[in-house]
């Protein structure tokens, strides 16, 4: 099999060898530099657009002749009011010409394949991505240079307007700068301009939508769709079948040596037919990928990588060039393409796992990786693209390493590209992304280093605003938000604080599971996040209550001993009672003042629990039905409703949805829970004082200024009981508006305004039996007046 397999390698490279000398004889003979000069584009033309060429040695404008014309190099082109046109290059690139435009294209005679264009008015349109050579468009001082990219450039009186729509645009005039898509950029092109990223900004929303935007997004889709197809095609019809090589068998390199005295060519040809084959290889690689062949695809790159372990260092600038050649070609495709978008990458995998990588330029370099990132935005739905990201910044580590100063350079200058396409991408807000990208930015100096602190801010605003918009979750979220803020601590954040200081609460809200992965405080995270900021609020209402109502209490964890639990179990009866909880027997009471109560039975809607009352952050927790089924979360006592119709068996939810008798009887009011909880601090402090009420006979009339009426307290004096309503607020040292309950109805306080709380028992015992004696008295005289 071997001997059988050798002599059709043989064979094959006959005929291999016969092309090569015919097309090497035959390029010789072209011109001196080695290649044809060849027409560089075409003009298309359709309807009644009036468009006219100037040529190189020529002085006069013509109209063009017809749709299809070619263009040399030196030509001139404009089209007239409200006429378009289309030029494409052999290239593939394709510059459409909006209205009173005119540009002419550069003289390149003396190097192959290079394509630029000087616009000397008007705007353009320009299509690279199809493009297997880097496009260069001029104007003045300024150059811009892309490859994979679609953009458009306008020049006017005020200067020239730069929109990037997709891909990696370079500009540079005095300096460089890498403009991001989504990014425009307007500057002078005559003077020059200092390019800085802080001058790109958001391509205009109105441009976007305007006709020309739209028309040609719509002309782009068709042209890459007919690129792709057409090149697809080709693929499938036109490639060998190196299939009969069994590459575990020998290397194809090593076979090539013992032939090399049957070869009379020079070393020249020898190098030549080497790469050759290579380029046939991958040629097979890709058909064999293209009918899904993978295993003969597998034997195909293979070969390739072992051919290219062995390539002597000559040979690697030309192989680089045969690999660069393959992938500008397949770049086209797109996931949706399949094993042809496979294809594509593994072409691409080539550079960075051969040593054809230690030839790269810089800038090779950089424009390899970012096809990873933009490989990655443009399929964010696929799981994959988050790996894509990943291979983005270890590649641009591996880079970094090789060609530092580039590199530094380019984290310090132009690596906002990054930026500004993963802020706005949910998908990659992922910590080890973040920490990959951190560990990049790290290697540059700390005043560097320093500059990225605005990014770090700005991602901390779209976490949160992913996160309320539904479209991150909760966990990843966290996870970076804790790896920024730690990152964060080394940083001078100083012009930032006003910021971080608004985000911290995000930050615990997003630690607090209660409210981030259930639905009892709202179906949506915005609006449980909004519960979460009014329950703070509250908090903070409540502690300033316990600091004016001076309810301070010892620092005794298990010291209950002077607290009334009687009254507490009646406080929290009461308090139970207006969401329809009814609470028939409490368990142990515990904690510093009696911080937890336990619940052993109470009724809710038929359903019977158990729970645990925290008093202080008036929560719920520990919830158990009768059933065995457990709540694993805390919650206010307005939501206990809530939380046992969404009950489910151990450790898991139901998806039922809240009964409509869940919420009966309960206050809708957002703030009903801090009124209560105040409505029982107010009665606490006034029992203080030997005043007992009912938190239910208290109304709360500024919860804001903390006023309160006080209704049908009760003062047990030693002749009867007194039963007085009076007006209560901060510093909650003294009551007014004091009316007496007598037989004959309320009767006013009017011997003054207010009354320190202190006396308030005293003098309304005196004040009473006065009432009850002036009551006896008016009755008497009635009696008397009657007879």
């Amino acid at each position: 099999m071997k001997n059988y397999t050798r002599n059709a390698v043989l064979a094959l490279f006959s005929c291999i060898i016969c092309g090569l000398s015919f097309i090497f004889i035959y390029s010789e003979k072209s011109n001196g530099s080695g290649f044809a000069i060849e027409a560089p584009a075409s003009i298309s033309i359709y309807g009644d657009n009036i468009v006219e060429i100037k040529k190189k040695s020529m002085n006069e404008w013509v109209a063009a002749a017809s749709s299809g014309q070619m263009l040399f190099y030196g030509d001139s082109v404009r089209t007239a009011d409200k006429s378009e046109a289309v030029v494409e290059f052999v290239s593939k690139a394709v510059v459409r010409m909006n209205e009173k435009t005119e540009f002419y294209i550069e003289p390149q005679a003396d190097t192959p394949k290079k394509y630029s264009l000087n616009i000397v008015k008007g705007e353009l349109w320009i299509n690279t991505a199809a493009s297997s050579y880097n496009f260069d468009v001029k104007i003045g001082k300024t150059t811009i240079s892309a490859a994979d990219s679609v953009f458009d450039v306008s020049k006017e009186d005020q200067g020239v307007s730069l929109r990037v729509i997709s891909g990696d645009v370079r500009i540079s005039t005095d300096s460089e700068l890498t403009v991001s898509p989504g990014n425009q950029i307007v500057f002078n092109a005559d003077y020059g301009a200092k390019l800085d990223y802080f001058n790109q900004t958001k391509i205009n929303s109105d441009w976007m939508h305007g006709d020309w935007y739209s028309a040609n997004i719509s002309k782009d889709a068709q042209y890459n769709e007919a690129i792709a197809k057409e090149l697809s095609n080709s693929i499938q019809s036109s490639s060998l079948n190196y299939g009969l090589i069994d590459s575990t068998s020998f290397l194809v390199s090593q076979y090539l040596e013992n032939i090399k005295s049957f070869l009379i060519f020079s070393e020249i040809k020898k190098k030549e037919l080497n790469l050759s084959f290579i380029s046939k290889l991958i040629d097979d690689g890709i058909y064999y990928l293209s009918v899904d062949n993978k295993q003969a695809a597998d034997d195909m790159f293979g070969m390739v990588l072992n051919i290219s372990k062995v390539l002597p260092a000559e040979s690697l600038p030309d192989f680089k060039s045969v690999i660069f050649d393959k992938f500008n070609k397949l770049k086209i495709f797109t996931r949706k393409y399949g094993n042809l978008y496979i294809a594509r990458n593994r072409v691409r995998d080539l550079f960075f796992g051969t040593p054809i990588y230690n030839v790269l330029s810089p800038y090779e370099k950089d424009h390899l990786t970012k096809t990873f990132l933009f490989d990655a935005v443009s399929d964010l739905l696929n799981p994959d693209a988050q790996n894509l990201i990943l291979s983005y910044f270890r590649n641009l580590f591996r880079s970094l390493r090789s060609d530092k100063k580039y590199f530094e350079k380019y984290l310090k200058d132009n690596y906002q590209v990054v930026y500004s396409i993963m802020l706005d991408k949910p998908a990659f807000y992922r910590k080890d992304i973040f920490a990959l990208k951190s560990e990049l930015e790290n290697m540059l100096p700390q005043k560097d280093q320093n500059s990225f602190v605005n990014e770090r801010v700005q991602i901390l605003k779209n976490i949160k605003e992913f996160v309320l918009d539904e479209r991150l979750l909760p966990r990843d979220a966290l996870a970076v938000t804790n790896f920024i803020n730690e990152e964060l601590k080394g940083k001078d954040t100083t012009a930032f604080s006003s910021d971080l200081e608004k985000l911290q609460d995000f930050t615990v809200f997003l630690s607090d599971r209660n409210y981030t992965e259930t639905s009892i405080y709202g179906d949506t995270m915005s609006d449980r996040y909004v519960s979460y900021l009014t329950s703070q609020r509250e908090k903070l209402q409540l502690d300033e209550f316990k600091k004016s109502l001076k309810l301070d209490v010892k620092d005794n964890k298990n010291e209950i001993s002077n607290v009334d639990t009687d009254r507490i179990k009646k406080s929290i009866v009461d308090a139970f009672g207006q969401y329809g909880i009814k609470i028939e027997e409490f368990g142990d009471i515990s904690g510093e003042n009696a911080k937890y109560v336990a619940i052993k039975k109470a009724v809710k809607d038929d359903v019977i629990f158990s729970a645990k009352y925290n008093r202080d952050s008036d929560t719920v927790s520990e919830i158990k039905t009768e059933a065995d089924y457990e709540f694993p979360f805390a919650v206010r006592p307005d939501k206990l409703g809530s939380a046992l119709s969404t009950i489910a068996y151990k450790n898991e939810f139901a998806a039922a949805p809240v009964s409509e008798s869940a919420d009966q009887g309960l206050q809708s009011s957002s703030s009903s829970a801090v009124e209560m909880s105040a409505k029982s601090l107010v009665a606490e402090k006034l029992n203080l004082f030997g005043i007992k009420v009912n938190t239910a006979k208290i109304s709360v009339i500024n919860i804001i200024t903390k006023e309160f009426r006080v209704s049908e307290a009760e003062i047990n004096a030693e002749k009867e009981k007194i039963t007085i309503s009076f007006d209560f607020k901060d510093p909650f040292t003294e009551v007014s508006n004091i009316e007496l309950k007598t037989a004959a109805g309320f009767v006013k306080y009017e011997d003054s305004t207010s009354i320190p709380l202190q006396e308030l028992v005293s003098k309304m015992t005196k004040f009473a039996e006065k009432a009850y004696y002036d009551q006896l008295d008016k009755e008497l005289e009635k009696s008397k007046s009657s007879r």
